[in-house]
């Protein structure tokens, strides 16, 4: 075990690695990064335990199902005035108390997996769609040190994860407990503001661009898994012999990220890092 390092010194060596060139193939892509949480508090940890049981039971004991938390990396732009930095670790995330962005120094010590999009890099136009959506769906603005901040955390969407699995209800039902279409959770949020990129892309004409995420499922790796219980009628599967039940957003979990592989590869894990140091 190496001596500890700081979090200016770990922020720079994660940038390091991502500008790589065997790694950063555009200089505009952005990442889905992962966490498995803080749990220094008591009320995080018995909501990271959550999150990860029900992950679980829902994907089985060959999926990633440790991840807890999920933001996305979308660097600095501001559609005003168009200036764009490829090099600023600007991140937004849903999360308690409130939707906010952060830096790369203020979470570079935590556990972190960094997820990329496989079959499509982002331009500058993507970018700007999605930051207009991170900001507008939050009703996020920005704050004196430069950041920004939007609406609460929805504990009410959060907890109706946890009360529908344990009910046993369809998980393509509403959240019982929502609390409006402006407040999120952390994956949901991510998931949202990839999506809006889809929205744009099918308003113009272009839909097999950016596809639906988690959307046509891999039946092998869920047979392999032990859960053709989540197989549904409405959607082929990628073997096209049967249909399979696709995750509506609103059921967006951190660990459908981690493991897109039930799903059409979407993403794939370029990076792990802990304490600041890169993991095998």
């Amino acid at each position: 075990m190496g001596k500890k390092i700081s979090p200016e010194e770990a922020s720079n060596r994660v940038r390091r690695f991502l500008k790589r060139g065997d790694v950063l193939q555009h200089v505009f892509d952005r990442d889905v990064g992962n966490l498995l949480g803080n749990l220094n508090k008591p009320k995080r940890l018995a909501a990271s335990i959550g999150i990860q049981v029900v992950q679980e039971d829902y994907f089985g004991q060959l999926g990633y199902n440790r991840s807890t938390h999920t933001t996305e990396y979308l660097g600095l732009y501001d559609g005003d005035d168009k200036r764009f930095d490829p090099s600023a670790p600007l991140f937004y995330e849903a999360t308690d108390p409130r939707t906010r962005t952060f830096c790369l120094n203020d979470r570079s010590l935590e556990h972190l997996r960094i997820l990329r999009y496989r079959y499509h890099r982002f331009s500058r136009d993507d970018i700007a769609v999605m930051v207009a959506t991170a900001r507008k769906i939050a009703n996020m603005h920005r704050q004196p040190d430069g950041s920004w901040q939007g609406d609460e955390y929805d504990f009410g969407h959060f907890f109706s994860f946890l009360l529908w699995d344990i009910m046993g209800y369809p998980r393509d039902a509403t959240p019982m407990l929502d609390q409006g279409e402006t407040r999120h959770i952390c994956s949901c949020y991510v998931r949202a503001i990839l999506e809006s990129l889809r929205v744009h892309y099918e308003s113009i004409g272009k839909p097999e661009v950016f596809p639906r995420l988690f959307n046509i499922g891999d039946l092998t790796m869920w047979k392999l898994a032990g859960k053709l219980d989540h197989v549904k009628t409405g959607l082929t599967g990628n073997d096209g012999s049967t249909e399979i039940f696709k995750t509506p957003l609103d059921w967006t979990w951190p660990a459908c990220f981690d493991n897109s592989h039930y799903y059409s590869n979407e993403f794939e894990l370029i990076a792990e890092f802990k304490d600041g140091r890169i993991r095998n």
